[in-house]
Parts: C-alpha cells; sequence; structure tokens
C-alpha cells in the first residue's frame, strides 16, 4: 500500500515549481499538512506600462490533510471551513469583494485518505459544490476543488470542478505503486 507521506511528497514535487509552500500549516485552529499557494497576473498595455488596457490576478490556495477515513461529517466540515474562513479571508481579505482586477480564485482541498472511500462518500464528493460569484463576475469568482486520494483502493476521487486534475493525481497514485 502507498504511504501517505510518500504521496504527499510526490503531489508536492508537483506544485513547489510554481507554488509557495508552507509545511505544516495552521489555519484557524487546524493544523494541515502542507498548505500551496499561486498568486497569477497578466496585464496589458500600450507601448509603456503606465499605459494599461487590463489587467488580471489569479490565484490558487491548496490545503493538504492526512486522514484515516473520510466520511460525511468531515465532508461538511470541509465545506463550512471554505465558505465561513476560506473564502471570505482569502479570497475577498475580509473586505465585500475581491479587489478590482481579480479575476479567479481556487480553493483547493486535497484529502489523502489511508482507508478506503465508501461508495455513499464518493458519490458526495463528485457532488460537492462550493462556487461563488463577485458583482456578476466584473470581480471574479470563487471555486471550490475538492481531491481525495484514496490509497487502500488505489483511486482518486474529485468534485466535478477538479475534474481536470485527476490525472495529475491519478499518476502521483500509480508512481508510487
Amino acid at each position: 500500500m502507498t504511504d501517505s507521506n510518500e504521496f504527499l511528497n510526490n503531489a508536492l514535487k508537483r506544485y513547489e515549481a510554481a507554488f509557495d509552500i508552507e509545511k505544516p500549516y495552521e489555519f484557524h485552529g487546524r493544523l494541515f499538512c502542507a498548505y500551496a499557494r499561486l498568486s497569477a497576473s497578466s496585464e496589458k498595455y500600450v507601448l509603456v506600462k503606465s499605459a494599461t488596457l487590463w489587467r488580471t490576478e489569479s490565484f490558487e490556495h491548496v490545503f493538504f490533510e492526512k486522514l484515516k477515513t473520510l466520511d460525511g461529517s468531515k465532508l461538511d466540515d470541509i465545506h463550512l471551513l471554505m465558505v465561513d474562513y476560506m473564502e471570505p479571508e482569502l479570497v475577498r481579505e475580509g473586505k465585500k469583494y475581491p479587489g478590482e482586477d481579480h479575476m479567479e480564485t481556487f480553493l483547493s482541498y486535497v484529502a489523502v485518505c489511508e482507508n478506503k472511500v465508501s461508495p455513499e462518500i464518493a458519490a458526495k464528493i463528485k457532488s460537492f459544490k462550493f462556487v461563488k460569484n463577485y458583482l456578476f463576475t466584473f470581480r471574479g469568482r470563487c471555486e471550490a476543488h475538492l481531491i481525495v486520494a484514496d490509497l487502500e483502493e488505489k483511486k482518486i476521487y474529485t468534485n466535478r470542478y477538479a475534474g481536470n486534475m485527476s490525472a495529475m493525481y491519478e499518476e502521483i497514485l500509480n508512481r508510487n505503486l
């Protein structure tokens, strides 16, 4: 069986080139194995930078946690963490709306589970949703990504919004076989 530490280390290696990583990381009294943050901006200007036509900022915050098992109450806890703390603090920074140039923020939660994920929980992972638009998307949007690595069954489960990340995590999981 793949070790959770080995899986986590290999996952963090994928992030370290573009993300700032802190290990361990405490957020609202909870200790996470790791936290990865990406901040990217893009702009278009004419001749000189002072004549900026447009500018956008995108962010991703990834929280990593090792678990023995994942149950419904833990999924509810993850959802509350995103809605009550991650979104207001990491996206809006305590303000009513994100900054003027904000385009998108992804709040990602990676759970590395040592034990099998039940079919009921797998269905809840797939339907996990948190999306928020700011001023009809004029100030961007926020989207939650949930990724669960089932080390016992050697499977990756994601919600709909994190589906494009599934292949990367499956590769990390299969690399450890």
